[in-house]
């Protein structure tokens, strides 16, 4: 068996490869890239010719390396940054060649509790890209929310009593779009939000005229004017970006939904 370590970065990756008998052997650097990837591959395969014998231990699931690395048949062993960082010396410092000879230390140690990663075929690798985005972006939307929430509450009371438990709804974020700030709000006709609402695809155009009615009539505490003016362009951006976060999601969900069906 040959042990592959890799300690992977954006331009390039350091390796260091090992065989049980002997431990490293050789460590070299490549370039992120085809001409790089092939190199380590070549060079992996003319120490063990059996691409099932090659173990790859990096810090690592993701990205074009891993992979090429499946492609070439080779076993590829991701380990969370924590394991190897414990296996550093005293000084605990990260070096880039230490820690793909520890990598590969890691791959000649067969009985080490690693899970190795399981290539899932193209539906499987699509559904695991997909699913990985849609949990960033819903971390974005939340962060993106609290962050319009608060903005909001300063400045703008009456889209929040708008808006009650679901900020987030695209009516909503539209309407701030359109009008990012109450008084600019306030001056549209009720014939102006009932046509907004009525192409936003609302399905009580009147009724949310009068929503609007009502909630800038709702007693709130003076916002400051300056304020307002501040806020005003972050608030639009919040709410272009959050619209854009729920059409792509809408996408990846649908495209997750026919994957499942295909599998």
């Amino acid at each position: 068996m040959l042990g592959v370590g890799i300690d992977w970065a954006e331009e390039f990756h350091d390796v260091a490869l090992g065989t049980q008998e002997k431990g490293v052997i050789e460590q070299f650097r490549i370039n992120h890239g085809p001409a790089g990837v092939t190199t380590l591959i070549e060079r992996a395969l003319r120490l063990e010719p059996d691409p099932a014998e090659v173990r790859v231990v990096l810090e690592t699931r993701h990205g074009l390396l891993v992979e090429a690395l499946i492609d070439a048949g080779f076993t590829v062993v991701p380990v969370n940054p924590d394991v190897v960082a414990r296996r550093r010396g005293p000084a605990r410092k990260k070096d880039d060649a230490e820690d793909a000879r520890i990598c590969c230390l890691l791959a000649l140690d067969r009985p080490a509790a690693l899970k190795t990663l399981i290539p899932h075929g193209q539906i499987g690798g699509e559904l695991r890209a997909i699913g990985r985005d849609d949990e960033r972006a819903a971390r974005d939307q939340r962060r993106l929310l609290n962050r319009l929430r608060a903005d909001l509450q300063t400045t703008y009371p009456a889209a929040l009593i708008l808006a009650g438990k679901d900020l987030g709804a695209p009516t909503v974020l539209r309407l701030l779009e359109r009008w990012p700030t109450q008084p600019e709000l306030a001056e549209a006709s009720r014939e102006e939000l009932v046509e907004f609402a009525r192409l936003g695809r609302h399905g009580w155009p009147n009724r949310f005229a009068d929503a609007v009615a009502a909630a800038l009539g709702a007693p709130s505490l003076p916002t400051r004017d300056y304020l307002m003016r501040a806020k005003a362009a972050g608030i639009r951006l919040a709410a272009v970006q959050l619209l854009a976060l729920h059409e792509a999601r809408r996408g990846w969900q649908a495209r997750m939904a026919e994957l499942r069906r295909l599998a």
